[in-house]
């Protein structure tokens, strides 16, 4: 009987090694994730280290290196951080990048860059931000399509915006739906006299969120151009 404390120590000191090493392990293969060849040469080394280095202070810097330099080809790695990351503040950071680049690329939403990858990045950053998920491959195939035949990326994005899982994903109202376009796309919350406005033009359209996602975008462009880099 008077060994039973000494034991129950024991295990519990065991038990607790065994399961920082496990979240070691974890944390580790989580972020084990191969670096797109789509990515621009400077966003590689720190994307690697965002999705594999096991310490959280090397991967808070990576975190925002890319905030600071990247571009939209870093974002699909920096939204699985902000989603994922077992630390806290890396998720922070990572969701801080994210704001940076959104500002800083912000004609990058309406013109897509030039190049073979661009445009397959470009709608990878969309789904990710938009959905909270990477793109599909037929709807990668089809979006990167459309643009490269000359479909504007407003009405790309806004097929994206406007459609049903953008609309479930934010509670399948419409107020909810307005606020999420604020948030995504500028980066703030709306008045109540925004969001009241906006439902009124969607009614006007006839219920078509397609149509009021790419009014939406369009008005959206001198707020963001306002925006310092």
């Amino acid at each position: 009987m008077g060994r039973a404390p000494y034991a129950r120590a024991w295990i519990g000191l065991l038990a607790g090694i065994v399961f920082q090493l496990a979240g070691v392990f974890s944390a580790s293969a989580q972020f084990s994730v191969t670096v797109p060849s789509s990515v621009a040469p400077n966003e590689a080394g720190p994307i690697e280290t965002l999705q594999s280095d096991p310490n959280a202070a090397s991967r808070r810097e990576a975190a925002r290196v890319l905030g600071l330099r990247g571009g939209a080809s870093a974002i699909p790695a920096l939204a699985q951080a902000a989603a994922f990351d077992p630390d806290r503040q890396v998720r922070a950071a990572a969701g801080d990048a994210i704001a940076l680049i959104r500002r800083r690329t912000a004609s990058s939403w309406i013109r897509p860059p030039s190049g073979p990858n661009n445009h397959r990045a470009l709608v990878e950053s969309w789904y990710q931000l938009y959905l909270r998920r990477p793109a599909d491959p037929a709807g990668l195939r089809d979006n990167v399509d459309r643009l490269r035949r000359g479909v504007s990326p407003i009405d790309v994005q806004a097929s994206i915006l406007g459609s049903e899982e953008y609309f479930k994903l934010h509670g399948s109202r419409q107020r909810s739906w307005v606020a999420a376009l604020y948030a995504d796309v500028l980066d703030r919350s709306p008045s109540h006299r925004e969001v009241q406005n906006w439902i009124q033009l969607l009614q006007r359209a006839g219920g078509s969120r397609e149509r009021t996602a790419a009014d939406f975008l369009r008005a959206a462009q001198p707020e963001l151009a306002q925006r310092p880099g």
